[in-house]
């Protein structure tokens, strides 16, 4: 079997067991543009930021691989024909050694011949391309020093749903083969992934490396994708098999995929999870779970294939160091140290990593429609102002913007969830299993922040901090925590809070707890949770007598005790469903938790 040509491109690509990648994320092409073989105008911008030459001050890139060998990889479909010029004049000038693969079309063979009359450009094909067919393929520029050589490859199966139906769109029949001193890469183009047909792209990899091997050298295949079901079974079939097969050669390979389609968050985390496929992926013998969640990264894995996915599907690129090597002298992860870089005011600027924003923010996206205001028996004014209140929550909380709240994301989840209890750091990974829980208990605080003007978790001197609540009164008076747990009963929270909060004492300012537990066991009464300490006094051996016991001793008691006050959140609930207004609905709620 042939239906592959290796381009030799020497070079020592790796450093240490790793090279450095970057995953961009670009904006997906508008059918005008991919139709009409159209310049991706912004695509170019985001491209020119990450390899500004010197002259123009540090590019992304460079400043990120610190003079290393790198691989950038783009989506498909993510240029027209006119930005080859452009592209080419960046590697050109860009400072260091530079792989750099990406995807085109639907271009013209006329223009792709054009393109390939340039000195150093070579097509990967047995016959020129026909003058009025159209192609989808990719471009790879190699830049080892001073020299530059560049690659034309063609897609070589079609994806069925639409592909199939493009007037005049032609297939190719070879991929390329990129033999390094140190690494050997084949790029593809998404559906030549999947494909399962005799002779498919992936069994000619496999071929290719049974047959002249890979010898000592890292193996790495691309995929620049268009694709719009990432998390579908045929996709992860595609990739397990694949990583498998490989595997069975004796070659230590790694899939790296970068996708331009931002699917739209959902509810189902098996769905979910798998954002839009940009990120790295190995074999899942040797791969690990990380321990705590990773900054710009997620793990997922299959029954026969692990990896890390880019958490934030924006626009902008991921860049890290993609590795061969799974030791904790090494590194455990396939992709490491990943740095994130978002598109914004129209350059790359280095995300927060606050992924605890990043995880509430999707939440809010994928809940959307099943809170506790979409329940049947709120009435609309009530529905519009508490989603007015959660859609200011989430512009707060997107990862392109700048709002302080992308700092407090960490607390809104672990006082939600764990309350006052003294628990592990929460994981947003998690946030799935703890759904029904946030979508109750976040409406609760933004409706009461709205109805009493309070600041939610605001930043304040140490000695004034907010210490268990959510929300602070206009006045800094008093503070209040929505918790809303899957593990305890509210008798038990009611417990917990009177033996760890109430009896602590202290000068803090009063607390009101609003909660909600697993249903069972009887709910506790509202008011004032007060500690045992009367009763202790009382009941030992050498205390006063029942009759003895003064004022003075409830007085000292009542002191000592931390004022904190129980509130179960069906009394919110039902404000919600029973005001008339929106003017009622702060009004209730404002008098619901007045301090008594």
């Amino acid at each position: 079997m042939s239906g592959w040509i290796q381009k030799d491109i020497g070079g020592n690509w790796t450093v240490n067991g790793h090279i450095e990648a970057c995953i961009l994320k670009l904006q997906c092409p508008s059918k005008d543009e991919f139709s009409n073989d159209k310049s991706r105008t912004e695509n170019i911008e985001i491209v020119k930021d990450l390899l500004k030459p010197g002259c123009a001050g540090q590019g992304v890139l460079s400043e990120e691989v610190a003079g290393h060998p790198a691989i950038v990889l783009a989506p498909e479909l993510a240029f027209g024909s006119p930005d080859f010029s452009v592209i080419d004049d960046l590697i050109k000038k860009y400072e260091c050694n530079l792989i750099f693969i990406c995807g085109f079309g639907f271009s013209s063979g006329s223009s792709l011949i054009d393109i390939e009359m340039n000195e150093g450009v070579e097509g990967i094909w047995d016959s020129k391309p026909l003058n009025d067919k159209k192609y989808n393929g990719g471009w790879v520029w190699v830049k080892s020093g001073d020299s530059v050589k560049s690659y034309i490859f063609l897609k070589n199966f079609f994806e069925q749903s639409t592909e199939i139906s493009v007037p005049k769109l032609k297939q190719g029949n070879n991929i390329l083969r990129l033999e390094g001193n140190d690494v050997v890469i084949f790029p593809l183009i998404c559906a030549d992934l999947i494909c399962t047909e005799e002779g498919s792209p992936r069994e000619r990899v496999i071929s290719s490396i049974k047959g002249p091997g890979v010898s000592n050298k890292r193996l790495l295949i691309t995929g620049s994708l268009l694709n719009e079901k990432s998390s579908s079974g045929h996709w992860k079939a595609a990739i397990g098999d694949f990583l498998e097969k490989i595997k069975a050669s004796d070659a230590d390979g790694r899939l790296m995929l970068s996708n331009c389609m931002n699917r739209t968050p959902v509810i189902d985390e098996e769905d979910d999870k798998w954002r839009c496929l940009s990120g790295v992926f190995q074999h899942r013998q040797g791969g690990k779970r990380p321990k705590n969640a990773l900054p710009n990264l997620r793990y997922v894995d299959d029954t026969k294939f692990c990896g890390l996915v880019v958490r934030n599907t924006i626009p902008g690129a991921a860049l890290g160091k993609l590795k061969w090597t799974n030791t904790s002298s090494e590194g455990l992860h396939v992709f490491s140290e990943c740095e994130q870089y978002i598109w914004r005011n129209q350059k790359l600027e280095a995300s927060d990593g606050l992924y605890e924003a990043d995880e509430l923010y999707r939440f809010l996206e994928r809940i959307k429609g099943k809170m506790l205001q979409d329940y049947e028996g709120v009435n609309d004014k009530n529905r519009e102002a508490t989603n007015a209140q959660i859609n200011e929550l989430r512009d707060a909380l997107y990862p392109q913007s700048s709002s302080s709240t992308r700092k407090i994301a960490s607390e809104i989840f672990q006082k939600c969830l764990m309350g006052t209890l003294k628990s592990p750091f929460y994981c947003p990974d998690d946030v799935y299993k703890d759904a029904d829980n946030l979508a109750s208990a976040i409406p609760v605080i933004k409706l009461l922040q709205m109805a009493i003007d309070a600041s939610l978790l605001p930043v304040l001197p140490h000695e004034l901090r907010v210490e268990y609540g959510h929300l602070l009164s206009k006045d800094r008076g008093h503070e209040f925590l929505i918790w809303d747990s899957r593990q305890h009963s509210a008798g038990q929270l009611y417990n917990k809070v009177k033996e760890e909060v109430v009896k602590e004492g202290g000068s803090a300012r009063p607390l009101t707890i609003i909660c909600r537990g697993k249903n069972i066991g009887s709910l506790p009464e509202d008011g004032r949770i007060r500690s045992d300490r009367l009763s202790d006094i009382s009941s030992a051996a050498f205390s006063k007598t029942q009759v003895e016991i003064t004022q003075e001793d409830k007085d000292i008691c009542e002191v000592s005790d931390r004022v904190v006050y129980w509130k179960n959140q069906g009394k919110i609930d039902d404000i919600l469903f029973s005001a008339e207004t929106t003017a009622q609905l702060k009004e209730k709620l404002e008098e619901e938790v007045a301090l008594p």
